[in-house]
């Protein structure tokens, strides 16, 4: 039974809440305790403990011999593409509790740990992004036109292995496309993508809890979907940034909570030149 079909008070849903259903460990449809959103950061910090031994052993020279050879594997052209194989294998054989594969996002947290702390992988990434983007284009046209068309039934064998291989290099083909072509078009700095680097976290963990809010008034009102839609990103949005802005932005404590450093208070002006005539003196 779905919660959502029944009429009871917040207090007498919340104990519910915490009843964990093992056949549907999301819980998004059933109303049980959930993750919600923040499974990518359940993930992430248990895969990093899983990984850490890794990282460990492929530091100084173990580490850097392993590069050269993964480095010279992969400058040939198109080779990158194969690192989308074990992926594949990975959504096959290992278990997806929740619908998210965790074998499938260790193997992309250490391409990531490999291919970003060697420079070279910069050029690598350059010979093929062009390449990229063309099949990364083929790749979801030749994906809306099997769904459209159904040329592959759902449910089949056939079906199941062309959504891995499209998922594993779809993946593959856009990390190649953005990090290449962003580094060309993106790598530009200012004050609010400043402003915005530091709010991202925290703006990822408020943004559902208050959508959830905004859209619980909002669905109410006589209007129709499309202001709806609307009216709740846009409600949604402005909400998240006050909250961040005003509660977590400006006090140490919220901030920690957020994962974020504390913010130093700046000395006054008097205080320096107090300090530098000290120094000096």
């Amino acid at each position: 039974m779905y919660y959502s079909d029944i009429l009871i008070s917040y207090f007498d849903y919340l104990p519910l809440f915490f009843h964990i259903n093992m056949n549907d460990l999301s819980n998004y449809r059933t109303g049980n305790f959930t993750p919600g959103h923040l499974w990518f950061i359940l993930y992430l910090f248990v895969l990093s403990l899983i990984a850490l031994p890794l990282f460990s052993y492929l530091k100084g020279d173990k580490r850097q011999q392993f590069i050269d050879s993964m480095t010279n594997f992969l400058y040939r052209r198109w080779m990158i593409f194969l690192l989308a194989i074990p992926p594949v294998i990975a959504l096959f054989f290992s278990p997806s509790p929740g619908g998210k594969n965790p074998a499938y996002y260790l193997i992309f947290l250490i391409y990531g740990y490999i291919l970003l702390h060697d420079k070279r992988y910069n050029s690598i990434v350059d010979k093929n992004k062009f390449v990229a983007l063309i099949l990364m284009f083929i790749l979801f046209g030749a994906n809306l036109a099997i769904s459209f068309l159904e040329i592959i039934p759902p449910s089949s064998l056939a079906n199941e292995l062309m959504h891995g291989l499209s998922y594993s290099f779809g993946t593959m083909f856009c990390l190649v496309v953005f990090l290449g072509y962003g580094r060309i078009f993106l790598n530009i700095t200012n004050r609010c993508l400043r402003y915005a680097s530091s709010a991202s976290y925290p703006f990822y963990i408020l943004h559902q809890p208050i959508i959830v809010i905004v859209g619980f008034h909002v669905v109410k009102w006589d209007v129709g979907l499309p202001i709806k839609f609307f009216a709740i990103n846009i409600f949604s949005f402005a909400a998240t940034l006050i909250v961040y802005d005003l509660i977590v932005k400006r006090n140490n404590v919220a901030r920690f909570l957020f994962g974020m450093k504390p913010q130093l208070k700046k000395k006054s002006k008097t205080a320096q030149s107090f300090i530098s005539e000290d120094q000096t003196g």
